[in-house]
């Protein structure tokens, strides 16, 4: 593992695991074990975590291959440069070290010079982006009054100056609960929530949003919210959801009780014929745990609890679990085990 101690955050982002683990979840063992043989390096790994995650959501005006082209070729420019002069004589080592030493200086100045340009990008962007991490929820209040609550591991992007423009554009990854305003003045009437498969389109409401790699749907608690698809276009009145399957490619509208969607913008959570996959995925999503279930325990079993249910940490969330489908439940780094109670 010596070629994989990482020691600067341009080697975490140059490696393949670590760009898979931040963007696709992928190598969860590695890097969990990889943590635990290098504790001191937390801060280096969150460093590059979010510098990664910051250059993956904020696309800038250029694509992808012009920024590419670019970076090859400052690093072709470097390694151009013409060698300094070294003393013939001297050791071998002696030599190593003075030729490698400006690349080292320049491939700092090279970082650098990115990061500014990205903090640059930050700060001129028309767009604002909201972020939380794993077990934090966010209630945010955009331009018009509207609000929203973020929930974990979710982002929104909205448009700094809405005025003048045709629609209030917001562009979500996660989940999120919104109470929209009517547009008022100056703001534009049309309010758009739009995901990587679906735009949701209202003028004034409360509704949840949900855009996971799982799972996908669309709540409405009050007022009226219209579905643009690539097929057609589905409309949603007062406590009906529609929720997609991107394995199937279709959808289905069904009547629900809107509480139990909702009861997590207030630190809830509400049972109703639950299955436990759902709450392993709540676990996942919203935790960035992975749940491994013994082949005895059924996932598909539901639950239904007789009341709201506060939930302020993953460890509450693993008791309730536990309490309700009778299991027991054990955590090693970020894997929780699952298996039936002796």
């Amino acid at each position: 593992m010596a070629s994989e101690q990482f020691e600067t955050i341009e080697e975490l982002l140059d490696s393949p695991k670590f760009v898979q683990w931040v963007k696709e979840g992928k190598y969860q063992d590695f890097w969990e074990k990889w943590r635990q043989v290098n504790p001191t390096k937390e801060d280096l790994l969150a460093s590059a975590r979010f510098y990664l995650e910051q250059l993956s959501f904020q696309q800038p005006e250029l694509g992808e291959g012009e920024i590419e082209d670019a970076l090859q070729g400052a690093w072709q420019k470097i390694e151009q440069q013409e060698a300094p002069v070294v003393d013939l004589n001297a050791q071998t080592n002696n030599r190593r070290v003075f030729l490698k030493f400006p690349l080292r200086i320049a491939a700092a100045i090279l970082f650098l010079f990115a990061a500014s340009w990205v903090g640059w990008y930050l700060l001129s962007s028309p767009y604002q982006v909201y972020r939380t991490a794993y077990g934090e929820t966010e209630e945010l209040t955009l331009p018009d009054g509207s609000t929203v609550v973020l929930q974990a591991n979710s982002s929104l992007k909205v448009a700094k100056d809405w005025e003048g423009a045709e629609t209030r554009l917001t562009e979500l990854k996660g989940e999120a609960f919104f109470k929209v305003k009517k547009g008022l003045g100056d703001f534009p009437v049309k309010f758009v929530v739009a995901t990587d498969d679906f735009n949701v389109e209202v003028l004034g409401t409360e509704f949840n949003v949900l855009h996971r790699k799982t799972e996908q749907r669309v709540v409405l608690v009050e007022g009226k919210v219209q579905l643009r698809l690539e097929q057609e276009d589905i409309t949603l009145a007062p406590n009906e959801m529609v929720q997609f399957s991107k394995e199937k490619k279709n959808y289905e509208k069904i009547e629900v009780q809107t509480a139990e969607h909702i009861a997590w913008a207030q630190g809830q959570l509400l049972l109703n014929n639950t299955p436990l996959i759902e709450m392993a995925r709540m676990l996942t999503d919203n935790y960035g745990f992975e749940v491994r279930f013994s082949e005895e325990v059924d996932q598909s079993q539901k639950r239904t609890s007789l009341g709201l249910i506060p939930i302020q940490s993953p460890n509450e969330l693993m008791d309730y679990i536990a309490a309700i489908y009778e299991l027991e439940l054990k955590k090693e780094g970020q894997v929780i085990y699952c298996s039936k109670m002796n």
